[in-house]
Formats: structure tokens, sequence, C-alpha cells
């Protein structure tokens, strides 16, 4: 894929050629892009060097354009490569944009349409979200050249107004800086540094006491949702606290050996051996393709169906949470209470790590090498007999 500026052999009606980016993709034809409305004759144009040449009497000031034309050409190419999602629609629509055009809203609503066009779909409703959020507070109008110290410090106030914690509201400002840079970028603005005020608080990953765990599986009573709920929960507890997104894809075809053996988006390979529980949930929900019924194969869109799945559940969880008088849970607290309760077995960080499926202890497990699949087994059984 190349983009050039070049002198096209298409003869205007006044008796000169237009200059042009001419955008090639390898096995298309290639077509092209008008530059600001440039034109030249042929004596005009220098073709080793794509410029106009001195026979031009205002040569320097259209080589200027040019120049920032194919600065904007790079960076273009750069973002759609990254995300390798090149397309003369998808380049045209970057490259249209103008400067002037300088209003955040549609600029931010273009970006939200080339992250569903990349299929990006979480990262899309993320921003959609940070966008509407903003409009609430901005009017319409507003643009790029209005965003500044000043207003970044209006709408963090305004954010935590509104309730959002302070990484709630963080994460808010992070998406209009990322809007923010990437206009400058992609239209070869100069930008003022901003302090974006981001910050964060830690905050504690929650989990299960083995009281809780215990009155939890207790727990009878519900409405089908609520008990389907519990299972859910229950199955990545019993899954070494498998995402739930990993464990809606799991299928049949993952059981090998009475193992469940997937691969993390992190491309580690994960073994589960299926003990007792896990196997008698298997047996009472599993009726087709996938292990678990929380897929649906008619949607296309794979994350937006099971993020619809994992927001009922997390609700019932949350009505659970309430029956139980316990804080709210969500299915990442089965992860933590994983976590959390090897530890207070006294389960080395190393193991924990590996029955986590993470991949951040690196030195430690440069000298340790990896744990037998017998003995995470036995840190697994260790923790169930206690329940």
């Amino acid at each position: 894929m190349t983009g050039k500026i070049v002198l096209r052999r298409k003869l205007l009606a006044n008796g000169e050629y237009p200059v042009c980016i001419r955008l090639s993709i390898k096995d298309a034809s290639a077509t092209y892009i008008r530059i600001s409305g440039l034109s030249c004759l042929e004596k005009e144009w220098n073709k080793e060097m794509a410029r106009y040449n001195r026979n031009r009497a205002d040569q320097k000031k259209l080589n200027t354009i040019l120049n920032e034309a194919e600065l904007k050409v790079g960076n273009i190419m750069t973002e759609l490569l990254a995300h390798k999602n090149f397309t003369y629609k998808r380049f045209k629509e970057y490259y249209n944009f103008k400067p002037s055009d300088n209003n955040v809203i549609p600029f931010w609503q273009n970006h939200v349409n080339a992250l569903i066009n990349q299929k990006r779909y979480g990262s899309a409703k993320a921003y959609k979200t940070y966008m509407n959020s903003f409009k609430k507070f901005a009017p319409n109008s507003i643009s790029f050249a209005e965003v500044d110290h000043t207003f970044v410090d209006s709408y963090r106030k305004y954010l935590l107004k509104r309730g959002l914690t302070i990484n709630g509201s963080s994460s808010y400002i992070i998406g209009l800086r990322v809007i923010y840079n990437r206009f400058h970028k992609l239209n070869n603005l100069p930008k003022i540094e901003l302090d974006w005020q981001i910050k964060k608080e830690e905050t504690p990953n929650r989990y299960l006491s083995l009281d809780e765990l215990r009155a939890f599986i207790k727990f009878e009573g519900g409405t089908p949702s609520m008990m389907f709920a519990k299972d859910i929960f229950l199955f990545s507890f019993y899954a070494d606290g498998i995402n739930f997104y990993d464990m809606a894809l799991l299928e049949l075809k993952n059981i090998v050996d009475e193992r469940i053996i997937y691969q993390r988006k992190t491309n580690k390979t994960l073994s589960i051996h299926i003990n007792p529980q896990l196997k008698a949930l298997i047996l009472k929900h599993n009726n087709g393709k996938y292990l678990l019924p929380l897929r649906n194969d008619k949607i296309v869109n794979p994350r937006s169906d099971i993020n619809t799945r994992l927001n009922t559940i997390n609700n019932n969880l949350a009505k659970i949470s309430k029956a139980l008088d316990i804080p709210k849970i969500t299915t990442y607290t089965a992860r933590h209470s994983v976590a959390g309760l090897h530890q207070r077995s006294n389960v080395p960080v190393e193991r924990i790590s590996e029955i986590l499926g993470h991949s951040n202890i690196r030195t430690t497990k440069l000298y340790l090498g990896k744990l037998s699949t017998n003995l995470l087994d036995e840190a697994r059984n260790s923790l169930y007999k206690q329940i």
C-alpha cells in the first residue's frame, strides 16, 4: 500500500493537470484524491521531487501545502495500518475531515464509527459512552481550540458531581484526551500540553470469605435467572476464576481427557481439571455446541451478545448479594475469590499465578520454572476441600 503525491494525467478545463494523492493497494486499481484544488502546467512540475518547480511563481507557498499533505498522508496510513483496516473509503474519510471542521463531537463520532468498522465493538461502546457524557456537558459546537486547562478541570468536576468515582471520571478524561491527541496528529496541528488531571485510586480486590462462599453455595429460592447466575459464578470459581468472555466461548471440543483446554486473550493455553463440581454444572447446562448457554451464534457480534448476558448475570448476582446481606458481587468476584482464598491457604504466589493464567510474574518464573499440572491440581483440590 502506498500514497504518493503525483501530477495526474487528466487535463482540466483550465489546461492544467490536477495535483493529487495517488493511493494504491496490491491487486486493486489506484484511486486519487485532489489536494486542495491544486493544479499546474506540466512545465511547472518536478516529477522526481513531486513538487512545484521554479517555473511556478508561488512555488514555495504551494510546496508548503504539499509538505503538509504528505505528513497527513503518512499519519493516516500509520493509523489505519496499525488497526489493519486500510481501505480507500476509510482513508478518504480521515483525509477529508478538515482542520476547519474542528468541532469535537463530529470528530469523536467519526472515531466511534471507525472502531465499529474495525469490529472493535468493545472499544466503540466505551468511546460512545464517553462521547454521550461529553455531549451532556458541552455544547455541540465546542471546538478543539476551546479544550484547555480550565475546560478539562470543569469537566472533571462535572463528572465527580454526577457521582462518578475518581477512577471512573479519569476514564472519561482519558477518552477525551485520546480524541484530542488523535485530532491534532491526523491534521498535523500543534497541540498544547494540557494537564489532564488523571488520577487513580487503588481499588482493593473484593473476594468472598469462606463463610460468604459457603452461604452463597447454599443459597436457594431465587428466581430461575438468579439461580442460573449463581451457577455461572460457581463455574467460574471452580474453573480457576475463568474470565466470563472466555467461559462464554468454551465449546465441547475444549474438553480433552477430562480437562478443559482453552486459550486466554494473551494467547496463553490453560488446562483445567474437570472436578466433580464443574462436571455437575456442565451436565446441568450444556445443550449443544457451547459448554454453557451464554452465546447465541445468530447474533453476529459476539462481544455485544456476551456483554448483554454478562450485565444480566451481574444484575442477578447483585440480587443474591442483597438477599445474603453481603457486599455486591459480580462474575469477576469469582476470580478474585480464587486468588484471595488460595492466598489465605498459604499457596505460593507463583502457583496462584499459574492457576489464574497470569503472565506478569516473569522474573520469578525464570528461576522457578512452570509448575506441573499435578501440583496445580493439588492446590485447587486443597481449596475445594475446605468448602
